[in-house]
């Protein structure tokens, strides 16, 4: 997906951008990034000494973007940031992908804005959204530093720890007044079968499923504005996410409904 920034269209979803769904539902894209930026431009000419510059766009700039972002989230894991927002080598791990497609998700916030073609601009659908999957990655909003209000907590579980079909884990957050919570469960589903692009067939190989408790007893399910209490049986990411969280102990779980290959899951949070 793609974004412009830096550009009278900034905070804008670009009108050029793939959207969703695939053929079987799933929300994609998963994240938007900047499609519009100043690069440095030649003539071809190594006698003039041109050092001009040219405005660009397209999806060949958001790709790189997001790649180099899972670089600096990687980096904050190997370098052990997690979880003083200190370099700490006694704290250094390694990241598994389905961390940094996590940390990348729970770092995004909500383009405002779509501009349609013969329309022009129009507010956008809040994220998640099949325009915008889940949102514009700001890295702050997710990577804990000294000073920050919000705290990060990563869970990575690798796949000889992973669950069993049926089996559910969970852990407890202390949420504090005014800060908000999302929560990012994402997992690397096996590989599924190639079908034409009219097959319909849902894709999602292994089923996981994440519901979070407040203090009232209340329960939210992952990605619930795509289907209102009912639990996702489309994608592998899901997420919850509460702008104003009351303040007090949650419960984060995060159950196996159906394992389609291997006796288990693993998964990131």
């Amino acid at each position: 997906g793609t974004r412009y920034t830096g550009h009278p269209w900034d905070d804008v979803v670009a009108p050029f951008s793939y959207i969703g769904p695939t053929r079987d539902g799933r929300l994609k894209p998963d994240l938007v990034a900047p499609s519009y930026v100043i690069s440095a431009w030649s003539d071809g000419n190594v006698t003039t000494g041109n050092c001009n510059t040219s405005a660009q766009s397209g999806t060949s700039w958001s790709a790189p973007s997001v790649a180099g972002a899972a670089a600096l989230v990687r980096q904050y894991f190997t370098d052990g940031f997690y979880p003083t927002g200190v370099a700490t080598q006694s704290h250094a791990f390694v990241p598994s992908a389905a961390l940094l497609k996590a940390m990348l998700i729970a770092a995004a916030r909500s383009v405002p804005n779509d501009w349609t073609y013969n329309v022009g601009l129009t507010p956008a659908k809040p994220a998640p959204t099949f325009e915008q999957g889940f949102g514009f990655p700001v890295l702050d909003d997710a990577i804990y530093f000294p000073g920050d209000q919000a705290r990060v907590r990563v869970v990575d579980v690798p796949l000889a720890q992973g669950l069993t079909q049926g089996e559910t884990t969970t852990l407890h957050l202390n949420v504090a007044a005014g800060t908000p919570l999302k929560v990012a469960l994402v997992w690397t589903d096996p590989a599924g079968i190639p079908r034409s692009v009219s097959d319909s067939t849902p894709e999602l190989v292994n089923d996981l499923d994440l519901r979070v408790t407040d203090t009232t007893g209340t329960t939210l399910l992952g990605n619930d504005s795509l289907h209102p209490g009912q639990p996702d049986r489309l994608n592998n990411v899901e997420v919850v996410s509460m702008a104003t969280p009351p303040a007090g102990l949650y419960t984060i779980s995060v159950s196996a409904s159906h394992l389609g290959s291997g006796p288990r899951q693993s998964y990131a949070l």
